[in-house]
């Protein structure tokens, strides 16, 4: 289970297999894209405040061999917007719901499992995630 956060470019790794050099090389590209990265063995997550990364993302990962439709139905790729704002792909391989009042995600007919949220990182000045107070991303 995966905390959601602003938009949210959502993997489903069992199509790892599709890209060269499988989950390994999915995942190293997706751990490179911001700090915002995280997984729970069945998806992985980055996370953008702007829709125009978010996009730029998608375009990367059908790159690297992933399937992406916006109608959901033959997608390796999710994409939402915490507050609803913007269009979003809900496959069915996805299970959006809530957790202690916070939006998160699993793999359909899979059991959740633990909440893995953004592991923020110390800067000298206060703990930021690409350089926003992590305030902005405290739990509800």
């Amino acid at each position: 289970m995966i905390a959601a956060d602003m938009i949210d470019i959502i993997v489903n790794l069992k199509a790892a297999d599709q890209v060269d050099g499988g989950l390994s090389q999915l995942r190293n590209f997706m751990q490179g894209i911001n700090q915002t990265y995280r997984d729970d063995g069945n998806l992985a997550v980055v996370s953008f405040m702007s829709g125009q990364d978010a996009d730029e993302l998608v375009g990367e990962l059908i790159k690297l061999g992933l399937r992406y439709d916006k109608q959901g139905v033959e997608t390796d790729i999710a994409l939402f917007e915490l507050h609803g704002c913007i269009p979003y792909v809900h496959p069915a391989w996805l299970t959006r719901s809530t957790h202690n009042q916070r939006q998160v995600y699993s793999l359909t007919g899979s059991e959740p499992g633990a909440l893995v949220k953004i592991k923020y990182v110390e800067t000298k000045n206060k703990n930021t995630i690409d350089g926003l107070n992590e305030n902005i991303f405290d739990e509800l």
